[in-house]
């Protein structure tokens, strides 16, 4: 995917780790830990970067999650710690944990 310019900055879509909503506004997270606010809504965001919605307010890069923990929370390769809504939560975890397993798998294929 290609840069994008969201309220006058230049973003890489690769390097976010996930968007949190907050109100009319969301706040990107970065893979380096920095984050910025911005006036655009989460869904708007999440379709243009094309982030998976885990929840009303969060939206998350998959290529950035580290695990899922025994509660099904999404832990994030910066450490945050995520719970998809109750209602997506089985089809959150299943993409994921598919996901997880091919990265998984195609790292011991690589050795």
């Amino acid at each position: 995917m290609k840069a994008m310019k969201v309220d006058g900055i230049q973003l890489i879509p690769e390097t976010i780790s996930h968007l949190k909503g907050r109100g009319v506004y969301t706040i990107i997270v970065f893979v380096d830990g920095k984050s910025i606010l911005s006036s655009k809504p989460l869904g708007l965001l999440c379709k243009r970067f094309g982030l998976m919605r885990i929840h009303k307010s969060t939206a998350i890069n998959p290529t950035y999650v580290r695990e899922i923990d025994p509660f099904d929370r999404i832990v994030m390769r910066l450490g945050d710690t995520m719970e998809p809504s109750r209602r997506q939560k089985t089809t959150v975890i299943t993409r994921l944990t598919t996901l997880l397993k091919q990265r998984h798998a195609s790292k011991n294929s690589i050795h």
